[in-house]
């Protein structure tokens, strides 16, 4: 053994049960704290990686909304070809909201 462990068990053999106890509660207590510190400062890293997803995210979502819209526009207008305008954004629309109705009818029959 080197010496530094030599010392540090005779320090140990010269303290008494009490402060043996007393001092593993102190250095628990130090542990305890660095721990919970550690835990906050990565639960803080987590956060802020999580809130930059949520924003590309919701940034995703808005362009695919855009991209549905102008799908739907060039649908109307591949349409209005062999019908009057009207006829084809009437026809998508109706559609649109006749896949709007069958999935809220699903949905509200899944309700508890």
């Amino acid at each position: 053994m080197n010496s530094e462990k030599l010392d540090m068990l005779n320090n140990i053999n010269r303290l008494s049960l009490t402060q043996i106890l007393k001092e593993i509660r102190v250095k628990f207590s130090k542990l305890l704290r660095k721990e919970i510190d550690l835990a906050k400062t990565e639960l803080k890293a987590d956060i802020k990686s999580e809130i930059s997803m949520v924003g590309g995210m919701g940034i995703a979502a808005v362009l695919i909304f855009l991209s549905i819209s102008m799908l739907l526009v060039t649908l109307i207008l591949a349409l209005s070809e062999v019908l009057p305008a009207w006829t084809a954004g009437l026809i998508v629309s109706a559609v649109l909201l006749l896949a709007a109705a069958i999935v809220a009818l699903i949905s509200w029959k899944k309700r508890v």
